[in-house]
């Protein structure tokens, strides 16, 4: 497949574009030049750059995240699932998930089995590269990935806290994520 060129660096395509799974910024790209018009500023073209760069990657995310999607799935229906809750939490700058629990029918808790997995691996500049990791670690990285696709930056500042569900029988991944925020009201008074 042929490469994506990023400032002299070849990020390799590896994967049919997933056209639904990216959105750009809602600011688009920064205009030309002062007001708009003419050549970018040297300041511009690094942000502009640096927005491609990223749009790049989270496609990279989102078309791992669909090969990786069907491979955990088949661990888990192997595993006998049914359903793997998965708790997240995040502020000031990190995140983490706090808890995962599987079920088996009659949601009765079980192990997660130490199967291993080879899940495709996202990176920012080699594009796709494929890992050998657990049945955990590849529910971890998938939960992961798709806070980084639906939630960029969901462990900043106030951050989010959530719950992702993967009901093993209809195949699907429920995530359920609160953001946080800070509120001020302003008043004004000369008396």
């Amino acid at each position: 497949m042929p490469a994506r060129v990023f400032n002299a660096q070849t990020i390799p395509r590896r994967f049919p574009l997933i056209a639904l799974a990216y959105r750009p910024p809602p600011w688009g790209r920064f205009p030309a030049g002062p007001h708009g018009g003419g050549l970018a500023t040297e300041r511009e073209q690094l942000m502009n750059d640096f927005l491609d760069f990223h749009s790049r990657y989270l496609e990279t995310i989102a078309e791992a995240n669909e090969l990786n999607k069907p491979i955990v799935f088949d661990a888990l229906a192997a595993a006998n699932l049914t359903l793997v809750t998965v708790n997240f939490d995040g502020e000031g700058d990190s995140g983490q998930i706090n808890t995962i629990t599987a079920y088996t029918k009659g949601d009765v808790p079980a192990d997660v089995p130490k199967t291993e997995l080879v899940l495709h691996r996202a990176t920012p500049i080699e594009g796709d590269r494929t890992v050998e990791v657990t049945l955990l670690n590849a529910i971890e990285t998938l939960c992961y990935d798709y806070l980084s696709q639906c939630h960029g930056g969901w462990e900043n500042d106030g951050g989010s806290y959530g719950t992702f569900e993967f009901d093993v029988v209809k195949r699907t991944i429920r995530l359920d994520c609160n953001v946080r925020f800070v509120d001020s009201i302003h008043h004004l008074h000369t008396l």
